[in-house]
């Protein structure tokens, strides 16, 4: 099974609870036969984080900073691994496992990270680069790896809006593509790579 970046959104309930905080979590490593501890929210089903997300129940801060925490781990151990996450926030990827959760709820909820994790794998950031501030001249800005608009100008360019060249830098040909993009796409055409955004046009 693989995880929908684009089909779900998470409800406005679920970003509010989710700048409330978090609570840890984590795995132990595998023993010699590949048996391993489940702490916290990890070792629960499912069902449990779909039954959390539609009860708007603010357990959700559990499952949301054990899966942070196993990302956060992934980061530190993976060989030639920067953020396995990339340029997806903690939003978006709430709302993959939800979607992938309603429709696997036996499933530990640990697993279902896991998976999500491998799925992200391939397209990792792969070493630390700059963060650039983008600012849209509206007084909105949103901050993103340069390895990310390396990425954006790429996909803009094979879509036919962008001609220059995939350097990382921010200029105003990128916003103006992204702004076509956006308004091909019907989404606000802020001009900014918003996760709204990246989520329709980067793997």
């Amino acid at each position: 099974a693989t995880f929908d970046m684009n089909a779900f959104r998470l409800p406005l309930f679920v970003l509010s609870i989710l700048v409330a905080g978090s609570a840890p979590g984590g795995v132990n490593a595998a023993d010699a036969d590949g048996r391993f501890t489940v702490k916290g929210a990890g070792a629960t089903a499912c069902s449990r984080f779909t039954n959390a997300v539609q009860s708007k129940d603010a357990e959700l801060i559990s499952f949301a900073g054990w899966m942070e925490g196993y990302l956060s781990a992934m980061n530190r151990y993976e060989d030639r691994v920067f953020d396995i996450a990339g340029w997806r926030g903690t939003e978006v990827m709430l709302a993959a496992l939800a979607g992938y959760c309603a429709a696997n709820p036996e499933t530990g909820f640990h697993e279902a990270v896991a998976k999500m994790a491998a799925q992200m794998r391939p397209a990792a950031v792969t070493r630390q680069t700059p963060t650039v501030t983008v600012d849209n001249g509206d007084g909105a800005t949103v901050s993103v790896h340069r390895d990310t608009i390396r990425r954006l100008q790429s996909q803009l360019a094979l879509r036919g809006l962008y001609d220059g060249a995939a350097d990382g830098e921010w200029s105003d040909a990128v916003a103006a593509a992204l702004r076509i993009f956006q308004e091909e796409k019907q989404v606000p055409a802020t001009g900014l790579p918003d996760q709204f955004t990246l989520v329709h046009l980067l793997p």
